[in-house]
């Protein structure tokens, strides 16, 4: 994919992993932070900094699904302290993104995605939190998706990105799976963002025209914002398909099989 098409100003690149702004229901407040004595949130989270950083997990991890603005809305944010308060996993919460996504697409409908899509998808694979990783035959329990990461047209198309990310990967500690299974799929979300951040406009517009083209009897229905929106999220859909077996639901796959 390359072909100089002008591109237009949709699908523009969103600096993800910049903090997110104080306004808009960030990270839960001290009122969702860890009771005393027990774990209030999961992963063993008992302060409000562990809750911090699981929020802000969920919330970079959404923003490198759908691009645009980088915090959540009021709604998702509330949404998003009821579930780590009421002790869904944040894998858990990363993967139904990931299918809520993707089911989202398959259906070609007009709403950018939430948080609030993922509801219906929490119910996949609970993973353990103190049960010992099985490593896969050759090592690590990730190898067999590094190998489909290392061979896929992504690797080909941005090869010092897919390097990093690749040794990342199989350098993750795999002594816990709910700990192995959160860090990499944040890790293979920030390369998905890495490489759409790094493509100029002219590598940009063909994922861009597939994405106007899946859209094009929704685009003329819904006002402009709503439609750079969808555009970009279904470009970068189009990006993360360059590296297939390198989902969610593969990395759970692995890890609890």
């Amino acid at each position: 994919m390359g072909a100089d098409v002008p591109v237009t100003a949709r699908a523009a690149a969103t600096p993800v992993d910049a903090p997110a702004p104080p306004r808009h229901s960030g990270p839960p407040t001290a009122a969702t932070a860890a009771r005393a004595g027990e774990p209030a949130w999961p992963g063993g989270a008992t302060s409000l900094g562990e809750a911090q950083r699981d929020a802000e997990i969920v919330r970079r991890h959404l923003v490198r699904l759908r691009g645009g603005a980088p915090f959540l809305s009021p709604a998702d944010g509330a949404l998003l302290v009821r579930w780590l308060d009421d002790g869904v996993p944040v894998h858990r919460i990363l993967g139904g993104l990931e299918a809520a996504a993707a089911a989202r697409h398959a259906r070609r409908t007009r709403a950018p995605l939430a948080l609030s899509h993922a509801r219906a998808h929490l119910g996949g694979p609970r993973v353990a939190v103190d049960v010992p990783v099985a490593a896969s035959p050759s090592g690590h329990p990730l190898e067999p998706l590094v190998a489909d990461l290392r061979a896929s047209p992504l690797a080909a198309e941005h090869p010092a990105l897919v390097r990093d990310a690749a040794a990342t990967l199989l350098a993750l500690p795999a002594d816990t799976p709910d700990t192995l299974t959160t860090a990499a799929i944040d890790r293979l979300g920030a390369l998905f963002d890495a490489c759409w951040c790094a493509l100029d406009d002219a590598a940009r517009a063909p994922y861009v025209d597939h994405a106007e083209t899946v859209l094009a009897d929704i685009l003329p229905k819904v006002d402009d914002a709503r439609a750079d929106a969808l555009v970009e999220e279904y470009a970068r859909a189009a990006l993360r398909d360059r590296a297939p077996g390198c989902s969610a639901t593969d990395v759970l796959r692995l890890v609890c099989p």
